[in-house]
């Protein structure tokens, strides 16, 4: 159990549990000099090559309130439509309306600073409920999950984070579902997860359909 007052344990453990991946998450940042905290940022792949224009335009049309159905950003000339629904369903992205369009790569390196604190954040809270343990040995299973090899791989397709964030509120669902027969939870979960990221949804789905 975390040191301290034996009355709040839980509450010293929540605490830690959110400022432990934003020191460790803020810390790799600079020693990796990524902005904000540094000179480089990470627009790598589809981050240079669709995320940021997707960004710049969508910043656009939030700041002047004009918005446009069709665009020649998407090949040669597509409905925007979808494109609004897919990326204004994490609602983090919308950092971007805060920063000038030369600012947008710090902008999106922050969204994704944020989502891998939030990935920590969701996997301690989980396994601290399902061990009933507020231990330092959760958080550190927190943080390994927030940086574990598939963040380090693909955090240029940041809309996949979401679905990091919301997978251990799944598996919680799940267990519910399974010992208690409480079946909200895991629907809840799901139904996040297939709408913010529908890639991540359907791997999700064939995989726990195998398991099953």
């Amino acid at each position: 159990m975390l040191k301290g007052t034996r009355k709040h344990p839980r509450m010293r453990y929540d605490i830690i549990s959110i400022l432990l991946p934003i020191i460790v998450v803020s810390l790799l940042f600079t020693i990796i000099s990524i902005a904000p905290f540094g000179s480089r940022n990470l627009l790598i792949s589809d981050l240079s090559t669709q995320y940021l224009q997707f960004f710049a335009e969508l910043r656009r049309q939030l700041i002047h309130l004009s918005f446009s159905s069709y665009s020649f950003l998407i090949s040669i000339g597509d409905s925007l439509i979808p494109v609004y629904a897919y990326y204004l369903l994490s609602p983090l992205n919308l950092i971007v309306i805060f920063f000038d369009p030369s600012q947008l790569p710090i902008a999106i390196d922050l969204i994704i600073w944020a989502k891998i604190i939030l990935c920590s954040i969701s996997m301690s809270t989980f396994l601290g409920h399902k061990y009933q343990r507020y231990d330092f040995m959760a958080i550190c299973g927190g943080l390994a999950y927030g940086l574990c090899g598939f963040v380090s791989m693909y955090f240029y397709d940041l809309m996949w984070l979401d679905s990091l964030i919301l997978l251990p509120i799944m598996i919680y669902g799940l267990e519910k579902l399974y010992k208690q027969n409480k079946v909200w939870l895991y629907v809840f979960g799901l139904t996040a997860i297939i709408m913010t990221n529908y890639y991540m949804g359907y791997i999700i789905c064939v995989k726990g359909t195998r398991k099953m």
